[in-house]
């Protein structure tokens, strides 16, 4: 039986860091759909299923953190799995991220190899959680 594709959503508002996470994700065999805010991902979860979310921390209009409390209010815990991605690497930021309902958090800027270790380790984690891994 084959595996399903796993569908990731990156959340940033630089258009670069948007193609680096899309190319990174691609290259891992996964389906990805990147977007520049929160809101635009608010409205992408309402019409799709994901399994991973990767989201900036820092974005103009609703930040990070809103737009993980919002996707856990609406999925509850576990799926989809929420890794924040940050250049702020300080303990509060780091703690508001978990606090906002995040399963990970990765520091900017991004080691392609090490990200791509923790996309995999969220996902089998996610697949676990959800019974299909």
């Amino acid at each position: 039986m084959q595996e399903q594709r796993a569908h990731i959503l990156i959340v940033d508002d630089d258009a670069s860091m948007r193609l680096l996470l899309l190319n990174i994700c691609q290259n891992l065999g996964c389906e990805a759909l990147a977007v520049e805010n929160g809101e635009i991902a608010l409205r992408a979860c309402e019409r799709n299923r994901f399994d991973l979310i990767l989201l900036d921390v820092n974005m103009p209009g609703m930040e990070g953190h809103e737009t993980a409390r919002q996707i856990r209010r609406k999925s509850g815990p576990g799926l989809p799995a929420i890794l924040m991605v940050s250049a702020a690497i300080d303990p509060a930021t780091r703690a508001l991220c978990f606090d906002s309902g995040a399963d990970g958090f990765f520091a900017k800027p991004i080691s392609i190899f090490e990200l791509s270790d923790e996309i995999n380790r969220c996902l089998r984690k996610a697949r676990a959680l959800a019974g299909t891994g």
